[in-house]
């Protein structure tokens, strides 16, 4: 974490790790643990109270995102246009 422009290295040793995002959410809100998901992904919770943010004051971090397909070759139209829309959006 970077807090007041000083790099401060916390220890995290997880009992779980998961790339899916529904099983992150369901495991904070059965109060396994907390979780880092972006705020369009728990809105809804967060109006109801069943979450609440922490760490607020701490600037965010860039998060690297892949696209996986099998080849740049003979790509369909419908793809093509998927992987250009989702550059555009996360160019933003």
């Amino acid at each position: 974490m970077i807090i007041s422009n000083q790099l401060i290295n916390v220890d995290v040793r997880p009992r779980v790790k998961t790339n899916d995002g529904n099983i992150e959410l369901a495991m904070t809100l059965a109060g396994q643990g907390i979780c880092r998901l972006p705020e369009f992904y728990i809105a809804d919770n967060l109006k109801t109270g069943q979450l609440e943010i922490l760490f607020e004051d701490l600037p965010e971090t860039e998060m690297n995102v892949y696209l996986l397909y099998p080849s740049r070759k003979h790509l369909s139209p419908k793809v093509r246009c998927f992987i250009d829309l989702i550059e555009e959006m996360l160019a933003k």
